[in-house]
């Protein structure tokens, strides 16, 4: 086979994994830009609030109950034998039910008192218990799209990420537009939709039952310092709710977070280009093409802002159409909010190479003094300017760590290449 054959077949094997990756993840966004407007003429502004609060702290729970074991397995994937693959993936699997056995009740205790402390004006049950249920479920859902990521299974990636989607869609429309059972029936249809996935995905995962204390060892020490990491996550995408929940306004509380929904689904296109081209962004820097690196991130980063700039020319309609015209105020943070996605993809594709780079514990550190800056810096724009305030944080808080972080990646390049020069 001629060298620009196979060239040709390996960008055609791209072209193919990445049309069904975006065709999954398109079919799931435009189903649940379908349902938006049928949701909006049944939740009211008080039910968008609970929803919105609630669910950031998937963020923080995600985490503390999985324990970023998904990382070690993607990260390690192409340095394990073939003969131990399913076997790691056994044991990263139960090490996630060990997990969420051990944590759920300690994060549960702890949720409770945060609120007894700060008063939250919201209910905590049942809300509670479905954040935290939810979370756990969708950890064995988000393993077996990274194994099907990882083995290029873009198939079945596909046939798992839109049959989540239709069940979660169909028990959300029974549940608020036919019971009329509000932010309790949104919720709780996340976490049956959630449950429902998760437990095929355990019979898909686990072959057998099956747990290598060495692999467990290895990826608790990998995890660590990602698992607190991704905890601190939450100070850069959830701690704004916090902030505003204390601001008592109900109602432009429900207007942000409609916009923070409406400008999600944008994310769909970052999260299809991340998926594609996250195990070449690996495999370069296993192989040490920086070059080839560089122009993956920079791609993606393009790619990703074009249809976020045009979501911005127009956001009012949009915002109008997918809320039944009963929340187009929701325009203007939906239209600052969607910019955040074109900083976080920057900031995800450095944190990847960081990643990738096995330097968890820098990941940690440069991550903890983002979250020390964004506390501050949302407490100072909160109090300044209110909601729109926070809107903003989200966007630059990204920005200022994306470039923290790559500051830090070229030092590691160049470090290493004068190391080997010597």
């Amino acid at each position: 086979m001629t060298h620009s054959k196979k060239k040709f077949n390996k960008y055609k094997h791209y072209a193919l994994n990445a049309s069904l990756y975006l065709v999954s993840s398109l079919v799931s966004s435009v189903l649940m830009v379908l349902i938006n407007p049928l949701m909006a003429m049944n939740l009211s502004h008080e039910d968008y609030a609970i929803i919105g609060y609630f669910n950031s702290f998937n963020v923080l729970f995600m985490p503390l109950i999985n324990f970023s074991f998904i990382s070690y397995y993607l990260r390690n994937y192409y340095l394990i034998p073939d003969k131990d693959k399913q076997k790691t993936l056994n044991t990263i699997a139960l090490s996630i039910l060990g997990f969420w056995i051990f944590t759920s009740s300690i994060v549960f205790i702890g949720f409770y008192f945060y609120f007894r402390i700060n008063n939250v004006s919201f209910p905590y049950m049942p809300y509670a218990i479905f954040i935290i249920l939810q979370v756990f479920f969708t950890s064995f859902l988000s393993l077996l799209q990274a194994n099907y990521r990882i083995k290029g299974k873009a198939k079945d990636f596909a046939k798992v990420t839109i049959s989540k989607t239709i069940i979660g869609i169909l028990l959300a429309v029974l549940f608020v537009v036919v019971l009329k059972l509000g932010a309790t029936g949104r919720l709780g249809a996340s976490l049956i939709a959630a449950l429902l996935i998760g437990i095929y995905s355990i019979t898909k995962l686990i072959s057998k039952i099956e747990f290598d204390l060495q692999i467990f060892k290895k990826a608790l020490k990998f995890c660590w310092p990602l698992a607190a990491s991704a905890v601190l996550w939450y100070f850069f995408t959830g701690v704004d709710r916090v902030f505003l929940e204390k601001l008592n306004d109900t109602k432009t509380f429900a207007l942000y977070n409609i916009g923070f929904s409406i400008s999600g689904y944008l994310a769909v296109f970052y999260t299809v280009i991340a998926q594609t081209f996250e195990p070449d962004i690996y495999k370069s820097i296993a192989d040490k093409k920086f070059n080839k690196l560089f122009k993956i991130i920079t791609g993606i980063i393009i790619i990703n802002a074009i249809p976020i700039l045009v979501f911005v020319l127009l956001a009012t309609p949009v915002t109008s159409i997918l809320t039944a015209g009963r929340y187009t105020d929701a325009a203007d943070f939906a239209r600052i909010l969607s910019l955040k996605n074109i900083t976080t993809s920057f900031y995800y594709s450095v944190t990847t190479v960081i990643i990738g780079f096995g330097f968890t514990k820098a990941s940690l550190v440069l991550r903890a003094i983002g979250a020390v800056l964004c506390i501050v810096s949302y407490k100072i724009l909160i109090e300044k300017f209110g909601f729109y305030g926070a809107a903003w944080g989200q966007v630059f808080s990204f920005l200022l760590m994306a470039t923290i972080v790559l500051i830090y990646i070229i030092y590691l390049i160049k470090n290493k290449k004068h190391h080997e020069r010597k």
